[in-house]
């Protein structure tokens, strides 16, 4: 089996590989073997099997999601959402860029509740959005003349530099 990501995982599926850990200990193969055929380490299969003789199968069930409830509610995060869409602009900032400074009075605005810069950001991955960079071009730049540029004189240049 190909080794996975911790991370790639649900709850559910690390719960489904924790219960065919068992289901293999029980056909007889040994826990370097299991690790192997489940691309863990075999402490992580031993965890397991120490947990399975305690507990039974409920030592091996997901205890669903840790830490504090987020303070975030789903229309919460809907109205964030939304305003991050309509553009830093319409939230009456003069530029239409949004930085986490602005992103953290928006969440503050709308959600009443306040977060470190770095957790704003974690809310805005979780949104679905993702860093962009904004493109800085000239004011003074023409589209034509570098089209144009691009077409004749560029190809000139490229076989000037080639050796023959």
């Amino acid at each position: 089996m190909k080794q996975t990501s911790m991370l790639s995982l649900s709850r559910k599926d690390k719960e489904k590989r924790r219960l065919k850990a068992i289901k293999l200990l029980k056909k007889g193969l040994t826990q370097y073997r299991i690790a192997k055929k489940l691309g863990v380490s075999f402490e992580a299969v031993s965890q397991w099997v120490k947990a399975y003789k305690k507990k039974g199968k409920k030592g091996l069930l997901s205890k669903g999601k840790t830490g504090p409830k987020g303070k975030l509610s789903k229309i919460k995060k809907q109205k964030i959402r939304q305003a991050i869409l309509k553009g830093p602009k319409a939230m009456g900032y003069s530029t239409d860029l949004w930085t986490l400074e602005k992103l953290q009075v928006l969440i503050k605005k709308i959600a009443k509740v306040e977060y470190h810069q770095g957790h704003v950001w974690k809310i805005v991955i979780g949104l679905g959005f993702t860093c962009q960079k904004p493109q800085t071009r000239a004011k003074e730049r023409k589209e034509k003349v570098i089209k144009e540029w691009r077409k004749t004189t560029f190809p000139r240049l490229k076989k000037m530099g080639q050796k023959t």
